[in-house]
């Protein structure tokens, strides 16, 4: 902030012309705004056997999965990589050396909707993982799926971007890993029904796809 004030006190009483350059453009940046952190839009679209068992069973298509999961998402987190150290002594000193990257997990909170489509999409996507009738486990590549996150400028209301997208994020290889309990209660009939959701990501990438709304990447394990 006290840089920022700096650059405005510059632009207002004066200074070299090389250095008023640099904090005209930062001026014009800040003049822009702040993110919003409800102007975003998800895309979370399971893999083509879990799509198959929806629609099997419930009859739903991918069109409606993926918009009735970005519709109903209240909140969620973006995760960010860590670099995991260990120290390395040269010339008699040590440094701190970077030998792994591991990313957290993501976590999504969603409103249940009355016909309980959000909680039986994962619920199933989940089966695919682990199925409890069979005690059998999947194959890797048929139960992970990429999951996109576009933040916009100026938001995404009734199904129109308003404003230019400012980036856009994919979680590779993504797979439900828990679905938290269901709280229901008689003390306030007027609350909300939600539920969270974690994944298990291996890694994330810039994925310019998703802003343009071009479709979905499938998820290419390696």
């Amino acid at each position: 902030m006290a840089s920022i004030l700096t650059n405005i006190t510059n632009i207002l009483f004066g200074q070299p012309k090389s250095d008023y350059d640099k904090t005209t453009s930062a001026y014009q940046a800040f003049q822009k705004g702040i993110h919003k952190s409800n102007h975003y839009r998800l895309f979370i679209q399971p893999p083509k056997k879990v799509l198959e068992r929806l629609s099997k069973k419930y009859g739903y298509s991918p069109n409606e999965i993926v918009n009735a999961l970005d519709n109903l998402c209240i909140n969620f987190n973006l995760p960010n990589g860590t670099l995991s150290t260990t120290g390395v002594r040269t010339m008699g000193e040590v440094r701190e050396m970077p030998y792994d990257k591991i990313y957290d997990q993501a976590s999504f909170t969603f409103y249940l909707d009355a016909n309980g489509m959000s909680y039986k999409i994962f619920r199933e996507w989940m089966n695919s993982v682990y199925d409890p009738s069979t005690k059998i486990y999947g194959y890797y590549s048929d139960y992970v799926s990429n999951i996109g996150v576009v933040l916009y400028e100026h938001g995404y209301s009734n199904g129109t971007v308003v404003g230019q997208g400012v980036m856009s994020t994919e979680l590779r290889e993504a797979y439900p890993t828990t679905i938290s309990p269901i709280t229901l209660t008689g003390l306030s009939g007027n609350t909300p029904t939600q539920f969270d959701v974690t994944f298990r990501i291996k890694e994330v990438r810039d994925n310019p796809e998703y802003a343009n709304d071009a479709g979905f990447i499938e998820a290419e394990v390696r």
